[in-house]
């Protein structure tokens, strides 16, 4: 059985057999590679590791990892055409995202054809963008917003089946993934908020206390409405304050995009009839969910997929959407 070891040496240091071979393998592989403008050897700057794959001593596999601006970077991942099909560029992903995660760092992003775009989704990545043409092939922008959230639950899902060599995971994603995430912390409720909002397509609903809500004063959950603004303009997006007075005199990222696309994200505040909000709902697309059971904890539980629980908290927004108002503190600040 042949040996298989996966490594990485910051670029600078590597020695002039492996730029070599490492040219080579770019050069037998071109047409083929799934990222833009792969040059061996190139970058001298900064933190960027050459993760390799070396097979009984020859290099078969290579993914350039770099850091901008506290995002992991991923470049020019390249597989001998002899050993493809065998989970091994799965493999330098996952190792690349869980130096990233040691390293502190909690974003990664690869420009990629959408040909690959499946390999990345396995791993906790989403398209953000339209493609766009790069030597007359279109290339996705894609992202993973929170490694450390997805490497735990990787750790603990059993849901990865191999298929054609690689392992299908269908972890964290809407319309595919069956299981119930339990939260109880700030963090894991964030985290749980990007990677949904990141993959809406066609709704979100958002049932908050405040606009210090830490969903709603998030600059992530302000950048994925603006995508699916961008993307689908006839998306349904609206936010449901139960107060709008705290919070109104200072900056909202969410808030702010809404007063600037004000016809295509309704806001609405709860009036005072007598009806309190206990809990906090999200609804992304039609099958999506998350649930936070009251407001003195960060407690409750996420559904990617699961269109029952999703109608009973669709029914829930709208028993209190339609007792609710147009805010007239957002409007004055608008104006």
């Amino acid at each position: 059985m042949a040996l298989i070891k996966i490594s990485q040496t910051p670029v600078e240091m590597l020695s002039s057999k492996m730029e070599r071979d490492w040219a080579d393998l770019i050069n037998n592989c071109k047409g083929e590679l799934p990222f833009a403008s792969a040059r061996p050897g190139r970058s001298r700057s900064g933190n960027i590791q050459l993760l390799t794959v070396i097979v009984d001593e020859r290099l078969i596999g290579t993914l350039e990892l770099g850091v901008q601006s506290d995002c992991g970077v991923l470049k020019e991942l390249v597989i001998h055409e002899d050993f493809r099909h065998r989970g091994l560029a799965h493999e330098l992903i996952l190792r690349a995202l869980t130096l990233l995660h040691e390293q502190g760092i909690n974003r990664a992003k690869c420009a990629c054809l959408e040909s690959h775009l499946d390999l990345f989704r396995d791993l906790g990545f989403t398209a953000i963008d339209s493609p766009k043409d790069t030597d007359r092939r279109q290339f996705h922008i894609a992202e993973n917003p929170c490694i450390g959230y997805y490497l735990d639950i990787r750790k603990s899902s059993p849901a990865h089946v191999k298929h054609s060599g690689r392992h299908i995971n269908d972890s964290l994603r809407i319309g595919r993934d069956l299981e119930t995430y339990n939260f109880h912390t700030e963090p894991q409720f964030l985290d749980l908020h990007r990677f949904m909002l990141s993959q809406a397509r066609k709704r979100v609903w958002l049932l908050c206390d405040t606009m210090y809500n830490p969903v709603i004063n998030d600059s992530d959950t302000a950048k994925s409405l603006l995508r699916l603004v961008k993307s689908n303009p006839q998306a349904e997006i609206r936010i449901l304050l139960a107060d709008d007075k705290s919070g109104a005199g200072y900056y909202n990222p969410t808030i702010n995009l809404a007063q600037r696309l004000n016809s295509y994200i309704e806001i609405r505040t709860l009036q005072r009839t007598g009806i309190h909000m206990k809990e906090m709902v999200t609804l992304v697309d039609y099958s999506a969910s998350i649930y936070r059971k009251n407001l003195s904890d960060f407690s409750g539980f996420a559904n990617f997929n699961s269109h029952l629980l999703s109608e009973r908290m669709r029914n829930n927004f709208e028993h209190h959407w339609q007792f609710a108002k147009p805010s007239m503190h957002l409007r004055r600040l608008a104006i």
